[in-house]
C-alpha cells in the first residue's frame, strides 16, 4: 500500500533511497501514554495522577482527538512484532480495515529495531532521550558493544550479562510507565510469549514483575479474557505478541507464512470484540507494532565475516548493527563514513551523528552511542556485519528484516476497537 493511502503526509529523508523521516508528532512513542491520558479513573483514585505520571511523556495529539470521542475503564494494548501498515494494508481484513477508518497509522522510531521501539514504548520517551539506540550497539559504561535483546557483552572472550556489571539506569535513562502506575496501585498485568527469554530485553521493559507467560496464541486469547474477568474498575492489560516478526526474519514479509502470523492477532482481537467488558464499552482494544519488515533481496545483500569486521576495527572502525543500520565508531575520524559508503554500494544513505540523533528524537545526551556515522540501508538490501554477541545460535540467513526508514518499516497500524 502506498504512502498517500495510509492517510500520512512525512518528510522525505531521501528521495534516491526511498526513505523517510519519523514523525515525531505521530509516533508510537505517544500511544501509552495517551491511553492513559484518556482513561475513565476509579473514584479511589486521584483524577490527577494521570496528569503527573505523564507529564514528560511523548504526546500524540491526532490520537487524542481519537480517544476524547471514548469512555473507557479498562485498555488491553496488543504490541504484535514486526507488522508494517504497508504490508498490512495489502492483505487486507480485520486489522486493515480498522486501521483505515477507527484507527490510523503511526510512524515507530529510529532505528526501527524491537529493542529501540519497545523501549520507547514502556518509557514513553524517544530513543535519543532514554539511550537505547539500537540493537547492537555502544555503551560508554562498558567502552564497547551490547546487544540489547540478550543484554549480552563480551569482557575479553568471555561473554557477560551487561546487568550484572551496570545498573538499568546506566543503560537506559528513566523508568518505565508500567512502574509509576505500580506505585500508584494501578493495576497492570503483563502477558508475553514463553518464545521470549529472560534474562533480555523484557528485563529493561518490565522490570518490576515476572509477566505471564503463554505458548499457543488460543492460550494467549485465554489469559487476556482471564484478567479482564478480575473485577477491577481499571486494568492495563499488556500482551507482546512475536511470531509475526519470527516468521516474518524466517520467510520475509511477503510470504504466507508471514500473513498467517498475522491472522493470528486477528483471531485473538475476534475473541475480545465478545467479551462483556467490550461489548459494554467499558474496555478500549488498542492494537499496534513496533516496525514493519523489509523483503530481504539475497542476490544484492552482503554478509561480512568475522576476519573482515576484525581487520575494519584494527584499522580504526568498529561496526555495529541494528539490523538495516550500521553504526560506523571511528572515535571521529572519516574512514568511518568512508567505509560505510563503500558498504553501502549504492544501496544506503551515509549520516553523521547528529543527522541520527535527530532522526532519533533530537536530544544529543547519548550521542556516542549512535555512532559516529550510521548507514541506512534502502528496501531489500541487507549488508550484514557479525555480532558480537548473537542473539541466538541460528546461522540462516533472513528474508526479512528492519531497522531502516522505508515505508514498509517505519509506518505501523494502530487499531482503536471499540464498542
Amino acid at each position: 500500500m502506498e504512502i498517500d493511502d495510509l492517510g500520512i503526509k512525512p518528510d522525505i529523508l531521501s528521495d534516491e533511497y526511498e526513505l523517510f523521516k519519523p514523525m515525531l508528532d505521530r509516533s508510537v512513542v505517544g500511544l501509552l501514554p495517551e491511553l492513559l491520558r484518556g482513561i475513565r479513573l476509579a473514584d479511589s483514585m486521584d483524577d490527577k495522577i494521570m496528569d503527573k505520571i505523564l507529564a514528560d511523556k511523548v504526546e500524540f495529539l491526532d490520537l487524542r482527538k481519537r480517544l476524547d470521542e471514548l469512555s473507557y475503564d479498562n485498555i488491553v494494548f496488543i504490541a504484535a512484532d514486526a507488522v508494517g501498515a504497508s504490508h498490512l494494508g495489502d492483505m487486507g481484513g480485520l486489522l486493515a480495515d480498522n486501521m483505515l477508518s477507527d484507527g490510523l497509522v503511526a510512524s515507530t522510531v529510529f532505528p526501527s529495531m524491537t529493542a529501540t521501539v519497545m523501549t520507547s514504548l514502556t518509557y514513553g520517551k524517544f530513543p535519543s532521550k532514554h539511550g537505547l539506540l539500537g540493537y547492537n550497539i555502544y555503551n560508554e559504561h562498558i567502552d564497547g558493544i551490547w546487544n540489547a535483546l540478550s543484554l549480552k557483552y563480551l569482557d575479553g572472550e568471555n561473554e557477560k550479562l551487561i546487568t550484572d556489571t551496570l545498573s538499568m539506569d546506566q543503560l537506559v535513562a528513566g523508568k518505565p510507565i508500567i512502574d509509576d502506575l505500580l506505585e500508584v496501585n494501578f493495576p497492570v498485568s503483563f502477558i508475553s510469549s514463553d518464545y521470549v527469554k529472560s534474562p533480555g530485553l523484557l528485563d529493561v521493559i518490565n522490570p518490576s514483575f515476572e509477566p505471564s507467560l503463554y505458548g499457543e496464541v488460543e492460550d494467549g486469547a485465554k489469559q487476556i479474557v482471564h484478567e479482564l474477568n478480575k473485577p477491577d474498575k481499571n486494568r492495563l492489560i499488556a500482551f507482546y505478541y512475536p511470531y509475526s516478526d519470527h516468521y516474518g526474519h524466517i520467510y520475509g514479509p511477503e510470504s504466507e507464512a508471514y500473513e498467517k502470523s498475522i491472522r493470528g492477532v486477528e483471531h485473538i482481537v475476534h475473541q475480545l470484540l465478545e467479551h462483556p467488558k467490550v461489548k459494554d464499552g467499558s474496555t478500549a482494544i488498542v492494537v499496534t507494532a513496533d516496525h514493519g519488515q523489509s523483503q530481504i533481496d539475497q542476490d544484492i545483500s552482503r554478509y561480512m565475516d568475522w576476519n573482515r569486521w576484525q581487520h575494519h576495527r584494527d584499522n580504526g572502525v568498529t561496526l555495529s548493527s541494528s539490523g538495516r543500520v550500521l553504526h560506523a565508531y571511528s572515535n571521529g575520524d572519516e574512514k568511518g563514513k568512508d567505509l560505510l559508503e563503500k558498504l553501502a554500494d549504492g544501496r544506503g544513505l551515509v549520516i553523521d551523528n547528529e543527522c541520527a540523533m535527530e532522526l532519533a528524537g533530537g536530544n544529543l545526551e547519548f550521542k556516542q552511542r549512535m555512532g559516529d556515522y550510521v548507514m541506512i540501508m534502502e528496501d531489500g538490501y541487507l549488508h550484514d556485519v557479525p555480532e558480537i554477541v548473537k542473539f541466538d545460535e541460528g546461522d540462516e540467513r533472513l528474508n526479512g528484516q528492519h531497522g531502516s526508514l522505508t515505508k514498509q518499516e517505519l509506518f505501523v497500524p494502530v487499531g482503536i476497537f471499540y464498542k
